[in-house]
Parts: structure tokens; sequence; C-alpha cells
């Protein structure tokens, strides 16, 4: 469970529908994200033309910043901002404590959005090959402002170092480190964030490199001792970047969406359930033969005649790629399935059981009558995972979704 002031800083969560009759505000807002190499920059500017396209009297951009940490005070400025960061980084700035010291910022919790995974990565060559041999190593623990900077402090920590004394310690951004580590100028770096990160993915991939994720799962517990149960034992799958042998054992914290607690309930609506929903619509409809192929390889092959639907939306959207046969979608309000592998920018699904669907007909990915974890749960991902990989150029719509109460 986590602590007391943990939960009150998340039942700001708890965002209320204003009543009928409310005036839109018109705002010009700033979405606080991380650096360029990071997942929350890119997931920032979706965020942002959904909110404008979708929230009247909205104008939102996403900005570059330091990540976290830098967020945190952004939003303690009261200007219109919203931002992303880490639960123990607003933890501490919601108690003033750490790098808040002194200068709490009132917030509040818009929403969860998806587990950031702590990455210590190192290359073949270095001799790191456990925490333990970064004793002595030029090891970058993340930018000034990040809460990668937070967490790493503490996993060191937790590892019996001292990062002032055991370590040659460099304090660069995700994408700065690869760059450093490619040129041998640093040995390992820390790093926060999704799956995959762009960065270490293009480290993985280059020529003559071999990379290593170093396992600390087993410091979680100490951490947990010391400042309180914000972080869980997770995983790395080995299949997430080129060259791992093995699946990364190491810690992870979730990242939330946080806005100043002065926020009216009506704009906190408003951003909240602009992001509900994932939609698309079939942009043509096909009658299929007994024993023909259809989806991305020709991986589904008809048992019977019936028709299909072909929806504007593949995995360069964010829809999972690897969703099976079957995974449910809405189409005109009714639960199809898909029919054959997702491709980038488009998928198969079966109409039998809707006659009256034709070109244009609303497809519904998830949202409303056709839940996130429902789609997750087909393609053995979590809903996380999925609202945190939608690309920029799928069109949201909103939808009435009463209040939402979260506590973890």
């Amino acid at each position: 469970m986590l602590n007391r002031a943990l939960k009150a800083l998340l039942i700001g969560a708890a965002v209320l529908a204003a009543g009928p009759g409310v005036a839109q505000e018109k705002i010009n807002l700033s979405i606080a994200t991380g650096g360029t190499g990071g997942v929350y920059y890119p997931l920032g500017g979706g965020m942002a033309n959904v909110l404008s396209k979708y929230v009247p009297g909205m104008q939102a951009t996403a900005e570059v910043t330091g990540g976290s940490v830098d967020n945190l005070k952004l939003i303690g400025t009261g200007k219109p901002y919203i931002g992303f960061s880490m639960t123990d980084a607003s933890l501490d700035a919601y108690r003033g404590e750490d790098k808040f010291k002194g200068s709490k910022v009132p917030l509040r919790t818009l929403m969860i959005l998806y587990p950031n995974r702590m990455h210590v990565v190192s290359i073949e060559g270095t001799g790191i090959n456990t925490m333990g041999d970064l004793k002595g190593k030029r090891v970058s623990t993340g930018s000034p402002g990040s809460a990668t900077e937070v967490m790493a402090f503490r996993v060191v920590e937790a590892a019996g170092l001292d990062k002032d004394k055991d370590i040659t310690r460099e304090r660069l951004g995700v994408a700065e480190s690869v760059n450093a580590i490619k040129d041998r100028k640093i040995d390992a770096f820390f790093w926060v964030g999704g799956l995959p990160t762009a960065s270490v993915t293009d480290l993985a991939a280059t020529p003559g490199v071999k990379i290593k994720m170093i396992d600390h799962a087993n410091l979680v517990a100490a951490m947990n001792k010391k400042y309180g149960d914000l972080y869980v034992e997770d995983t790395i799958p080995k299949s997430t970047y080129s060259g791992m042998t093995a699946d990364n054992k190491q810690a992870t914290v979730m990242n939330i969406l946080i806005a100043h607690e002065n926020m009216s309930d009506q704009v906190a609506y408003n951003i909240v359930k602009a992001v509900f929903e994932h939609r698309s619509e079939l942009i043509a409809v096909h009658d299929l033969k007994p024993n023909a192929s259809v989806g991305y390889g020709g991986g589904y092959t008809a048992a019977r005649a019936h028709r299909v639907g072909v929806i504007a939306c593949g995995y360069a959207d964010g829809y999972p790629r690897h969703a099976p046969n079957g995974t449910p979608v809405l189409v005109c309000g009714k639960k199809v399935r898909t029919a054959g592998r997702v491709s980038m920018d488009m998928m198969t699904v079966d109409l039998s059981e809707v006659p009256e669907a034709g070109v244009g007909s609303p497809a519904v990915l998830w949202g409303e009558g056709l839940s996130v974890d429902d789609v997750a749960a087909a393609s053995s991902t979590v809903g996380y995972e999925l609202l945190c990989a939608v690309a920029p150029r799928v069109p949201f719509v909103t939808t009435e979704i009463g209040k939402v109460d979260i506590e973890l």
C-alpha cells in the first residue's frame, strides 16, 4: 500500500464532471514533458494535439524540459501547465522534501499513466555485470532536474555505493548518455522510461556494440523501506532491446499526469475525458470467400464466406502490433473480432455480426463499451502500455465518463 501522503496526492485524480451551463474557459496550456530522447516528449506532443483538437477553448503545446523535477517546479509557478512526473518525485514535491525542501508544490493528479522502468545500461567491455561493478566507473545518473536522477541516487544508495565517492558521476539525459557511452566517455548510465525507449533502442542496434542491462530488482525492498512503498520489482523482457540475452530484473515506478491544485474541476475533467477514447473508422468492406486470406502477411484464412472490414489504424498509431486474431473491437457499437495480423496503418475485422456496417462506420478500438484493459489482456500486455503508445496522428473523441476515483 502507498503511504498516507501519496494517497492524499492521488486523491486529486478524482475528476468531477461539471454541472450544466458552465462556460468553456479559454486556455493556452503548456505540457511539461522531458528530453527529446525519452518517452515523455513524444507522448506530450500527441497529448497536445488531442487537447487542442478536442477540448473547446484549449490550445496546448508540448515543451522540452529536464524531466519530472523541472515539471513539478513549473507546476509550482501556478501558470497554466500540466506535466508528466514519476510518483517518487511528485511525493517529494507534495511534502516539500529533497529537491523541494522548503518549497512544497500544491498538486493534483489528473491520471495515472504507465509504468516507468529503471534502466541501468552498460555495454560489453566495460567490466560491468552487477551493481557493485559500478564502483570506480564513469556513470551518468540522469540530467539535472529529472526524476531519473532522483531514482538513480536511491538505487545507488540501496546498492551500498556512495554517489559522490564511489563513481565518477555525469549528469546527462538519455540521448546524451547514449552518445557518451558509444564514444566510451562513460561506462554506464541510468534512465527511467517506458518500453522501448528510442535512444536505448538506438544503442542496442549500433554495430559493434552489445548492450548489457544490469539487474537491480533485489534493491527494491531497501528503497521502499526508506522512501515508502513507491517501487515494485519488475522485468524488462529480453525481446525489448536487441542483444539482450536474458530478462532484466529491475525496479519500476509509476508515471502520473499532474496539475496545480487550483486547476478547476471542469478543465481537469475536459483533459481526462479527451484522452479516454481511441477511435477510428472503416475505410473498406470486402466479401471474403472461403479459404481466402487477409491481414498483414495473410495471417487469417476464412473458413467460410463472410464480410470483413478494414480499419484505418495500425501499430504506427499505437495499437498493439502483436494483437492476435480475435482481439475485440467495436463496430457500430457491436463487438467484433480482429482477423489477421495488425499492419503499420490498418487492421482487418470480421463483420459477420454487423451486417449494417459499411465504409465510414465508426470503429472504437477502446473506450466506451470496450475497456482498454480488455484489449491489453488479449494482447498479453497492460492498459497503461497501450495508452502511452498512442501516436500523435490518432484522432480522439471525448465521452462522458462521470466521476473517476483512483486510489492505490
